[in-house]
């Protein structure tokens, strides 16, 4: 199946593959892999704009985004529910096969932070589901994780060059042979973890021994779907030696 078909769910890749669409018909040719390259060239007002919305890391053909809001572009993450800046939350495609490499999870807000998460509207869609969940909220970083192309993908928010960032390569440091099986089992999976360490403290405090990666989610990088935490359990459960953060029913 074609690649924009395969993705053809995420209104982000859409919009990137847009751009290179634009580029090549524009100049001819595909003379580089770098969507911040294809939209300066391009250099129309939306293109422009884009950019001033966006952080974007570029490594050989991988391109991570990450929406950005200090850079004086006109966005519309809050007013827009299909936002494309939604999905830029640590989101990786290939520009050259043009595949999603890995899909975090979506932006999300707090209560009352937008109409959507309202305290009424909340309310009255736990009323109206048959299941719901809840979990502790980790206090660290996120790193997404996949078996891409014959070995583990790492990638943080902002950032997708394990080379320069101590993070990812803390995480890959605590990856046991059992993340390293569930990821290679499950392909077609981004695995999302908290990462905690001291090297990167937020607000709360937590002890030497709780420092690691912890699983907080995954996501079908071919249809976008989040598992269930119930579902996820069941990831955490096979391999050994897991750490995995706390569940209420």
């Amino acid at each position: 199946m074609d690649n924009r078909i395969r993705f053809g769910w995420n209104n982000a890749y859409n919009y990137i593959m847009g751009i290179k669409d634009a580029y090549v018909a524009k100049f001819g040719q595909l003379d580089t892999y770098s969507c911040i390259e294809m939209a300066q060239r391009l250099h129309t007002d939306e293109y422009s704009n884009f950019l001033r919305c966006t952080d974007i890391h570029v490594c050989g053909a991988l391109n991570g985004f990450k929406y950005s809001l200090i850079k004086g572009g006109k966005t519309d993450l809050y007013a827009n529910p299909d936002s494309i800046y939604r999905e830029m939350r640590g989101l990786v495609i290939n520009m050259e096969t043009e595949e999603i490499v890995v899909a975090p999870f979506r932006k999300f807000f707090n209560i009352n932070e937008i109409p959507e998460t309202s305290l009424d509207v909340v309310t009255r869609e736990i009323q109206a589901a048959d299941v719901v969940e809840i979990t502790n909220k980790l206090d660290g970083s996120m790193v997404s994780a996949r078996y891409y192309d014959g070995q583990i993908f790492l990638a943080g928010t902002g950032c997708i060059d394990k080379s320069i960032s101590f993070r990812l390569q803390e995480a890959e440091g605590w990856m046991s042979a059992g993340h390293q099986r569930m990821l290679q089992d499950h392909p077609e999976q981004t695995f999302l973890f908290e990462y905690i360490s001291w090297n990167d403290k937020h607000v709360v405090e937590y002890t030497k021994q709780e420092q690691n990666i912890y699983l907080i989610g995954a996501r079908d990088i071919l249809t976008g779907r989040l598992a269930p935490y119930r579902e996820l359990e069941t990831y955490a459960r096979a391999p050994h030696f897991w750490i995995f953060g706390s569940l209420a029913g």
